[in-house]
């Protein structure tokens, strides 16, 4: 009888053992697979935002900026008995851009510049103008490509087509070329960034009422824009 009162407190102790070991199993392995589930829910949101950050990033729009430029133009009529007639225009005005951004092709940057001389020469002589309004507007359209080596730095470059109307003492102006521009940005805050644009082209200035008293041979100028940008929605990033 105590023989089988051992057997029977031995086999009771070994199953409740048992027993405990299995739930405590049960529940590690019902916690291992609730953290998967929670890590692999977490992984999927951090996928969708990522995602969802790509196409915001990727999407089309337009990006605007303005400020102050300056201008350069010279005009030759080459001679052969004497040195070349050379007449120089310094102009300085507002200008605005509009380029696109995420085209599928290309992007293309359009500026456009109104413009007051206050300087005239021929030859290196100062000349005098001898009307008061005078002015000149100057435009500029191409393909652009951009470099960002640097977190703060963001280069730019597009050759492109030229066109510039000026009215001078003498005549109306028109000139018609190929420009090469570029530039680098410089990004202050989130929304604000500063811009520094040079231009060099080379143009056929006779494309107005000069073309049949006095055309010029070439006419080639230089040009610098200073500007700033100012975007709500697409941020510089300069807290990432």
């Amino acid at each position: 009888m105590k023989k089988f009162a051992f057997a029977f407190i031995l086999i009771f102790s070994a199953y409740s053992l048992f027993s405990q070991t299995s739930a405590e199993n049960e529940i590690t392995e019902s916690e291992v697979i609730e953290s998967e589930e929670n890590e692999n829910s977490l992984a999927k949101e951090s996928t969708k935002e990522k995602v969802e950050k790509i196409l915001l990033d990727e999407e089309f729009y337009f990006s605007f900026d303005n400020g102050f430029a300056l201008l350069n133009v010279h005009r030759i009529q080459k001679e052969s008995k004497n040195s070349n007639f050379v007449w120089q225009d310094s102009l300085a005005g507002l200008y605005f851009t509009a380029k696109t951004k995420n085209l599928s092709l290309c992007n293309l940057k359009f500026r456009m510049e109104g413009l007051y001389p206050f300087l005239h020469q021929f030859n290196g002589m100062k000349q005098f103008a001898k009307q008061t309004i005078l002015y000149g507007f100057d435009f500029f359209l191409g393909p652009y490509e951009e470099w960002k080596p640097f977190k703060y730095l963001t280069f730019n470059f597009a050759p492109g087509i030229h066109y510039m109307y000026q009215l001078s003492d003498e005549y109306h102006l028109n000139y018609l070329g190929l420009a090469l521009n570029a530039g680098v940005e410089f990004p202050v805050f989130e929304r604000w960034t500063f811009l520094l644009d040079g231009t060099f082209s080379w143009d056929n200035a006779n494309l107005g009422t000069n073309k049949d008293i006095q055309p010029f041979d070439y006419s080639w100028q230089w040009q610098t824009t200073l500007g700033v940008r100012y975007s709500r929605k697409h941020l510089n990033g300069l807290n990432r």
